[in-house]
């Protein structure tokens, strides 16, 4: 399978890695915000970013921002049937607005626009969108002195009840579009 790990940092996890910055595990330097990207139509099987998106600057009109341009290049170049799968802080998260980095949030509603809602097909603008989506969100809690990373690691299982009946802050979002 061809990946593509958008802002891959320092850890190799994929078949191919961007970043913005170069280093020993990245393939590809190049800035996100600018388009095209270096790679043909109908490349990868999947592409991912992880803790990514919210560090995209706003920087115009909606047609115009850079998570517009970011969503229709990966778009772009996922082959059909392909899956972006991208992971990023819930806006309940403490964390969201409270990285100076971060400059914009996520909720369970944001991707919906790029999966064909009702919402996006009346907009100003016609820009591509991806067949299916499927979402997932993740909990921020504390179960006596046992905080959500012990319970996922531990105890998985109730990590997953917890997280079913809406118990503690809403944390990340797991996010997968399909081409």
């Amino acid at each position: 399978m061809n990946t593509l790990d958008i802002g891959c940092g320092k850890v190799r996890t994929a078949t191919v890695t961007l970043d913005i910055k170069p280093g020993p595990n990245v393939d590809v330097v190049h800035d996100i915000t600018r388009v095209p990207w270096p790679f043909p139509d109908d490349t990868f099987d999947e592409v991912r970013a992880f803790d990514v998106l919210e560090h995209l600057p706003r920087d115009g009109a909606e047609e115009a921002d850079s998570l517009f341009r970011v969503m229709i290049e990966v778009r772009r170049i996922l082959r059909p049937g392909g899956v972006f799968i991208i992971k990023s802080p819930h806006q309940d998260n403490p964390l969201a607005w409270g990285v100076p980095a971060h400059t914009r949030v996520f909720n369970e509603h944001t991707f919906t626009w790029f999966a064909g809602s009702q919402e996006a097909r009346v907009t100003r603008f016609d820009y591509p969108t991806f067949a299916r989506m499927d979402l997932r969100v993740t909990r921020l809690y504390q179960v006596g002195p046992v905080s959500q990373f012990h319970v996922r690691k531990y105890a998985p299982r109730l990590a997953t009840v917890l997280d079913r009946i809406g118990f503690g802050t809403k944390d990340e979002l797991h996010v997968r579009l399909t081409k």
